[in-house]
């Protein structure tokens, strides 16, 4: 069994070790021999690039966008890259960016630079995505009302969610009895959502 050890970061200089034993089968120790050679390889200046990437963050809510940037040695001249779970799957940009992820969980995205000697090794960087919380209305579609009457808005309730709505008032029940259009925003975990709007008119009352 062999095992082999190369330099940190894959640059530096080499060195190898083999033993050999070679026996002559005579069921013996007599005649036995061993042999040992060390090979020497000197780090070239020319080497493959070793890549570094980072993003602006690293934790995020679905669909929010991300920008990626990536720096490497040994004068590159293209890059790949590989976004797992991205609304784009590759990249050969050497600074990605509005990259967004649609769904919530633990992403992995990696890149490598190229140069006259070839590809280097990948650098990865972990993607953490939360979701967005749900938005849905509980009123119906549009409605009507008379002067002096209101109408109860109703949001579908999300526990640890908080809901602000476009008139201004909290929650996810309140009580309008103007004309408009009303949506609201439920917030989660630093993750915002907005619902669809929905239109209130109100009719003045016959003398």
């Amino acid at each position: 069994q062999f095992r082999w050890k190369a330099p940190k970061n894959y640059q530096g200089n080499v060195k190898f070790y083999a033993v050999v034993m070679a026996a002559n089968a005579n069921s013996q120790n007599s005649g036995d021999q061993v042999y040992a050679k060390t090979f020497r390889f000197k780090y070239a200046q020319d080497s493959v690039p070793i890549t570094s990437i980072g993003a602006n963050r690293t934790t995020l809510c679905a669909e929010e966008a991300v920008y990626f940037s990536a720096t490497a040695s040994a004068n590159p001249t293209a890059y790949d890259w590989k976004i797992n779970g991205g609304n784009m799957d590759s990249s050969n940009q050497q600074n990605p960016g509005n990259i967004f992820f649609p769904d919530a969980g633990v992403f992995y995205v990696s890149a490598r630079a190229k140069n006259k000697n070839g590809f280097g090794p990948y650098d990865s960087i972990k993607i953490t995505v939360l979701a967005k919380p749900k938005v849905k209305w509980l009123s119906n579609e549009n409605q009507n009302l008379c002067a002096g009457d209101s109408i109860n808005l109703l949001a579908q309730y999300t526990p640890g969610a908080k809901y602000q709505w476009s008139d201004g008032q909290s929650g996810n029940s309140i009580w309008v009895k103007d004309s408009g259009s009303y949506f609201f925003t439920v917030s989660k975990s630093g993750c915002k959502n907005v619902s669809s709007t929905r239109f209130v008119q109100k009719f003045e009352n016959p003398e």
